[in-house]
């Protein structure tokens, strides 16, 4: 009788652990896993500006559009640029609709190590989802690479009022492009690094594990690859792609791949 229990509760032992390994995403780990792709998206784009903004010393960095104005102070401490968008949705040259003020602060020469930059955002929107925190970030050099070392908390809140924080500390390292500030159609960054989103309480971890690759040709991620885990859900894989400007990229979970739209 014993070992009959014993054989039991192994076979149930055992049938557990490969319910776990054959894991698959419910519905809402789907919204929240694509929610997340989608997000990194979106921040990547402005970041990416912000990043550019601070290294090309050019307000061409920053999306163009009719509305926006940029206004430069050089003579406080520290130096700032406003990207003012104006109060209603403009559409931008990246063909994503902005409206709200964007502030750059910076200490030391754009351009020079040791140099720092902080961001702040007031009533700050893209797609009509309200972006808020803040972000540090300071200048190095890798060789004759730029580097910048970049932390953010970020909260975005969608139309429907659904908010998802995302604390990041990141790596971007510009490969191409930095020998013609103000031109972005030539730049090229990879950004390493890990971060975590929250959204209804549950959070998740992400890691890249392949160097998410930004151009400024394009106007999403193309190519890179992320990881993100909940807990003992099983870990997901994004991928942005194979180099291809273009807004898919591809969700897998225990062998099964998924196609998600990026904004």
């Amino acid at each position: 009788m014993k070992k009959l229990l014993l054989l039991g509760l192994g076979i149930g032992i055992f049938a557990v652990s490969c319910q776990k390994d054959n894991q698959v995403e419910t519905t809402d780990e789907q919204n929240r896993t694509t929610e997340l792709a989608q997000f990194e998206t979106l921040l990547s784009v402005d970041e990416n500006m912000l990043d550019e903004t601070f290294i090309d010393d050019s307000p061409e960095s920053f999306p163009l559009a009719p509305c926006a104005t940029v206004v430069r102070d050089t003579t406080t401490t520290p130096r700032t640029i406003t990207i003012d968008y104006g109060t209603t949705n403009c559409l931008c040259s990246d063909g994503r609709m902005r409206r709200g003020v964007v502030v750059i602060s910076y200490s030391g020469n754009r351009r020079t190590a040791g140099s720092s930059f902080s961001v702040a955002f007031t009533n700050y929107f893209v797609n009509d989802n309200a972006v808020t925190g803040s972000i540090s970030g300071s200048f190095s050099l890798n060789g004759s690479n730029p580097l910048i070392t970049r932390n953010s908390t970020i909260t975005i809140t969608t139309p429907a009022n659904v908010s998802s924080n995302r604390t990041a500390n990141r790596t971007i390292e510009m490969i191409a492009g930095y020998a013609t500030p103000g031109v972005r159609t030539d730049d090229v960054f990879l950004i390493s690094g890990s971060s975590s989103m929250t959204r209804n309480g549950i959070t998740n971890s992400q890691t890249i594990t392949t160097p998410l690759r930004r151009e400024g040709s394009c106007n999403w991620l193309v190519s890179g690859v992320m990881t993100t885990t909940q807990g003992n859900r099983g870990t997901r894989t994004i991928d942005y792609g194979n180099g291809t400007c273009d807004n898919q990229a591809t969700v897998t979970m225990n062998g099964t791949t998924r196609t998600i739209t990026l904004p």
